[in-house]
């Protein structure tokens, strides 16, 4: 039988190899919830941050941007 530090001991390492197994699924699960930009005339070339506001910002023409402004929309909506 094992002592008590040693049963203590292991148990916090199947705990922690458990919690960074499920930190790594949400952080990919969370890098490909954003969804790809849709093929249309707008997407195509240069995409700016200041193009992707100007349109998404509001929602008027396009659809409303659900979340902050990250400084570079291409880095999570990657282009189709």
């Amino acid at each position: 039988m094992p002592s008590e530090a040693a049963s203590r001991r292991i148990f916090w390492i199947i705990l922690l190899v458990c919690g960074g197994l499920m930190f790594v699924g949400f952080l990919g699960a969370f890098w490909h919830a954003a969804p790809a930009l849709s093929a249309i005339p707008q997407h195509q070339g240069n995409l700016s941050r200041e193009a992707c506001i100007a349109c998404h910002l509001d929602g008027v023409n396009a659809p409303l941007m659900p979340h902050r402004d990250l400084g570079r929309c291409v880095l999570c909506h990657m282009v189709q």
